[in-house]
């Protein structure tokens, strides 16, 4: 059985090393076509990289629903990290799908 990791960031820049501020996990296995997944929110004032004036107006300029889920964020990245390790390996994830996630995210 093979498992499938999607990650999706929502960052304050464009750049490589950019600041997340949200992080969606998605997890499917080729046996069982449900799809998991999960979403965590980094507080904005502790998100770690690179933050650009540019993306941070367009996120502002965004539906008031979507600007206060981004933004809404209460966890450290250290304690998402931990988390996504967590709910990966109640998944069924395994060392590996957590590293992977971990590189991508970090990418």
């Amino acid at each position: 059985m093979t498992k499938r990791v999607m990650i999706d960031l929502e960052t304050m820049s464009t750049r490589p090393n950019a600041a997340v501020i949200a992080l969606t996990v998605a997890m499917r296995d080729d046996v069982n076509p449900h799809i998991s997944a999960r979403t965590w929110r980094i507080d904005p004032t502790l998100a770690i990289g690179h933050v650009d004036e540019q993306t941070c107006k367009w996120w502002n300029e965004q539906n008031e629903g979507i600007k206060n889920f981004v933004w809404g964020g209460n966890e450290s990245p250290i304690e998402v990290f931990s988390s996504v390790r967590s709910w990966i390996s109640a998944h069924g994830g395994n060392d590996e799908d957590v590293l992977i996630a971990q590189q991508r995210a970090l990418e």
